[in-house]
């Protein structure tokens, strides 16, 4: 949970999700404020693909918090199996 919030706290591409209505809720879901959402598409849509794509964005993060997880040699995968 704690990566996640860091995830989401963090800055990716210059921005934060917050900038752009997603939030964590008190039980550590992610929480998307449609017309927030919809308002940053509409004024930064640049920010918007810059804070998603290129080197250390929001996807290389999201990528590097989920690969322990899913090594199917030594991560929760082989553990579940096992």
């Amino acid at each position: 949970e704690s990566q996640l919030s860091s995830l989401v706290r963090g800055e990716h591409g210059g921005m934060r999700l917050s900038e752009i209505g997603v939030t964590l809720d008190r039980h550590g879901k992610l929480k998307v404020d449609q017309e927030k959402f919809a308002e940053a598409q509409k004024n930064n849509s640049a920010g918007l693909e810059a804070m998603f794509n290129g080197d250390g964005a929001l996807l290389d993060s999201m990528d590097a918090m989920a690969e322990p997880f899913l090594k199917f040699s030594s991560g929760a995968f082989k553990s579940r199996k096992e």
